[in-house]
């Protein structure tokens, strides 16, 4: 996996709190991938977030949708033509 070759960093936490969230909010056991992209996206206010992206490639349990708006997987391909909050685009996309 991509995330063991950064030990005693962020990732490895990211990894584990990614594992308890699916668990949580889809009631999903979720094996986690390779680490696919991290954007930090700063609000007007002065806060910011940072997001981690993984590769989920199986799981086990039935999705269930306990607390999203929305909600969909898609192929690591398609990830550019995501939009995040504010009209930024995927890291190395042109635009949204």
């Amino acid at each position: 996996m991509g995330v063991s070759r950064r030990q005693n960093g962020a990732w490895r936490r990211a990894e584990e709190a990614l594992i308890r969230e699916l668990k949580e909010e889809l009631g999903i056991t979720a094996t986690i991938g390779a680490h696919v992209a991290h954007v930090r996206h700063s609000y007007r206010n002065g806060g910011a977030v940072d997001l981690q992206f993984f590769a989920v490639h199986q799981f086990e349990g039935e999705i269930t949708n306990h607390i999203f708006n929305d909600l969909r997987w898609c192929a690591l391909g398609d990830l550019p033509k995501i939009c995040f909050p504010g009209g930024r685009p995927w890291p190395g996309a042109r635009s949204c």
